[in-house]
């Protein structure tokens, strides 16, 4: 990892990344990234993750093609018209393309509400985590979820036990798009004292 990239730098200048260079990512890194996932915080530290790494064109083909179904019975049809002002569509549609797609899974829980929270709410801290470390090594990807409305063809496609669920879909790859700078509302619109709608004061 980048000694010099400090971690602010990586939180103000992740962005999503859904194009990539044609461009094999590197086992070392790819073990850094998942490395860092693997570090993240989880419910009485269950470590409920576990990660599919497709590399493979066969198996990112068939993968890719549900998701791209999904994506469009979601969005519709039209959209696909939209692939060269629209990043997810472009995605949508060369999801394949990407060198490497992380599958994020989680277990299913049987037990009450609370429970099924916590294994999807153990999961993303690593998933961000293996983002910043992404962007540390220049690498990039983002956290895709609609895959749910194919999420059992994807399950069996890979083979998942029963009791496994997708969290996410992170394609990952060298960028060929900008990482840098985000539009964000500021932080005292998003912040509230004690109350709802109440504004909270940054200075005494």
């Amino acid at each position: 990892m980048h000694e010099d990239f400090g971690l602010f730098e990586a939180i103000y200048t992740t962005r999503a990344i859904r194009r990539f260079k044609d461009k094999p990512v590197p086992l070392n890194l790819l073990r850094k990234v998942l490395d860092a996932a693997n570090q993240g915080p989880s419910g009485v530290n269950n470590q409920p993750w576990r990660f599919v790494i497709l590399r493979n064109e066969q198996q990112k083909k068939p993968v890719a093609g549900l998701y791209e179904d999904g994506f469009f019975q979601n969005r519709g049809q039209d959209a696909r018209l939209t692939e060269d002002t629209n990043p997810s569509v472009h995605l949508a549609l060369h999801m394949a393309e990407a060198p490497v797609i992380i599958v994020a899974t989680t277990y299913i829980s049987n037990r009450h509400g609370v429970a099924k929270l916590s294994a999807f709410a153990s999961s993303y801290p690593g998933i961000q985590n293996l983002l910043l470390a992404a962007r540390a090594l220049g690498l990039g990807g983002t956290i895709t979820t609609n895959h749910i409305l194919r999420h059992d063809e994807i399950k069996a496609v890979l083979e998942l036990p029963e009791d496994r669920q997708i969290v996410a879909l992170i394609p990952l790859g060298f960028p060929d798009q900008p990482h840098g700078p985000k539009t964000r509302n500021p932080v005292e619109q998003v912040c509230f004292s004690e109350i709802w709608g109440q504004k909270f004061e940054f200075e005494n």
